[in-house]
């Protein structure tokens, strides 16, 4: 799965799976943000199964499909993510 910090309020990782979610729970994060759009890859699995394994291991969890084709890198700016109410910030190069 491989979290990778970015800021105190806001984790990245690759696609995560439903048999994911016990270990994310126990890591001690409260809510999934799921940015890929639903059908993009043949094996990935679907915002209502991450849904309802998140909600099994009482998780919140939002669903903001990105087409990186189509969104402006500015777009990363304007999410406010629900833990903090606060705008995302991208992390500084």
């Amino acid at each position: 799965m491989g979290i990778r910090k970015i800021t105190e309020d806001l984790s990245v990782s690759a696609q995560i799976t439903a048999e994911d979610l016990a270990t994310i729970r126990k890591a001690g994060f409260r809510a999934i943000i799921c940015n890929r759009p639903d059908g993009e890859a043949a094996d990935q699995p679907s915002f209502e199964e991450i849904e309802a394994a998140a909600k099994a291991e009482g998780l919140s969890t939002r669903y903001l499909p990105i087409n990186t084709a189509m969104a402006p890198i500015s777009t990363s700016s304007t999410i406010s993510w629900p833990s903090t109410g606060r705008p995302a910030r991208p992390p500084s190069r």
